[in-house]
């Protein structure tokens, strides 16, 4: 069926918030925990703009299995923010052990000719549609009471 999905920029392991961009080191420093890495994409362009009346792109996803790819973490660094484009402190992993990009980060088999023939069980495309909303919502601080991190990561 259809399916309209609302979702906060803030809801994701992919994004920094805007306070450790545009803060001065010696400021996000003084304010924010130590666990915060300070990578990741900026939350206001986690998704393309899009228009009023909503422009389609695809989306792709992949499921792979976890106890295979994952990665230990550091036991002297933890990052809290955009985790998934820090990397695992410590290791060369981003987050896991696949390449970064992966499975666009090499060349197609030769029997690929279009997307359809490069998608295996575990992958998906569907169309979605981007609307933009005109109305202006004031950016989070980056701190909430108790110095908790509006990143995703507790």
């Amino acid at each position: 069926g259809l399916n309209n999905i609302q979702r906060e920029s803030t809801a994701t392991p992919l994004t920094v918030d805007q306070d450790a961009i545009y803060s001065t080191q010696a400021t996000f420093w003084g304010a924010r925990r130590v666990n915060q890495c300070r990578c990741g994409w900026p939350q206001t362009l986690l998704v393309p703009r899009g228009n009023e009346a909503g422009i389609t792109y695809k989306l792709f996803a992949m499921v792979t299995d976890y106890s295979q790819d994952k990665t230990p973490a550091s036991a002297n660094e933890i990052c809290h923010d955009g985790w998934i484009l820090c990397g695992v402190p410590g290791s060369d992993y981003y987050p896991d052990k696949r390449a970064m990009g992966f499975p666009f980060d090499r060349a197609f088999r030769p029997d690929v000719k279009t997307l359809d023939d490069f998608l295996t069980d575990n992958m998906k495309v569907q169309d979605i549609v981007v609307k933009f909303d005109d109305s202006r919502v004031d950016p989070p601080s980056a701190l909430l009471p108790g110095e908790v991190s509006t990143s995703w990561m507790p």
